[in-house]
């Protein structure tokens, strides 16, 4: 299944600076967070005792929802395909399982919306992945070959 990203619909092309500026308060406000998290000794959000790294926010249009593109900590560079796979899958799991709720209770407490935004968060290879899927398509389409 191709996750579609909040600002490819034709609709929302142009991010408006509420959006911008949202997103980057929830990235800052999440770097924070984790950074203490990982002082206090909280292995939920670490790998090998390193916190995974934030990539990108988006925040949809109305500011209700935001997703959080992350990716596994810089020590896991050497590792193969599938025990990225693995690491990444647990990962996602603890921040599908607990993490997230942890996080989205921190951030409404910290960010000052009527609807604090709900976070989903994916996994920034996955995302990748699918950007670069979508771009093969368009050359295809274009009738331009690698």
């Amino acid at each position: 299944m191709c996750k579609k990203r909040l600002m490819d619909d034709p609709s929302v092309r142009d991010v408006s600076i509420r959006q911008r500026r949202k997103a980057g308060q929830i990235e800052k406000i999440l770097c924070k967070v984790l950074e203490r998290l990982e002082h206090q000794g909280d292995e939920t959000f670490c790998f090998e005792g390193e916190s995974i790294e934030i990539s990108f926010v988006e925040i949809s249009p109305d500011l209700r929802y935001s997703r959080v593109y992350w990716s596994l900590p810089f020590t896991t560079l050497g590792m193969g395909d599938e025990e990225l796979r693995r690491l990444t899958s647990m990962m996602q799991s603890r921040l599908d399982m607990r993490g997230a709720a942890m996080l989205q209770s921190r951030i409404s407490a910290m960010v000052r919306n009527k609807y604090p935004p709900k976070i989903k968060f994916i996994p920034a290879e996955d995302a990748m992945l699918d950007q670069s899927d979508v771009f093969k398509r368009e050359l295809h389409r274009l009738g331009i070959e690698e």
